[in-house]
């Protein structure tokens, strides 16, 4: 059984705010966080998100896919985990790799 979802005015401010603050991180991060949304006025239409953090020069890269539900982080060494969801936002499998 599905809860209806309904969007209001706000959802065009809070995805406002989100992307001034992408944009502010890196010039055209905001317009990638756009067109990974397939509906840019319902921030839960989310495709896909590829996030890159850099500490004293190595990367650090996790990436989301709604459809399966799964983050894949890896680390400067190489290292690759892989964790999935379930509906409820829970661990389902987790595993990783040299």
């Amino acid at each position: 059984m599905g809860l209806p979802l309904a969007f209001r005015r706000r959802v065009g401010h809070d995805l406002a705010a989100a992307y001034g603050w992408y944009e502010d991180r890196r010039v055209g991060l905001g317009e990638e966080l756009i067109r990974a949304l397939t509906d840019p006025l319902n921030p839960t239409s989310l495709i896909s998100q590829t996030d890159t953090l850099v500490v004293n020069g190595r990367t650090i890269t996790r990436s989301y896919n709604a459809a399966t539900r799964t983050y894949t982080d890896t680390t400067p060494a190489g290292r690759v985990s892989r964790t999935v969801l379930d509906i409820a936002g829970r661990v389902t499998e987790f595993n990783a790799k040299r």
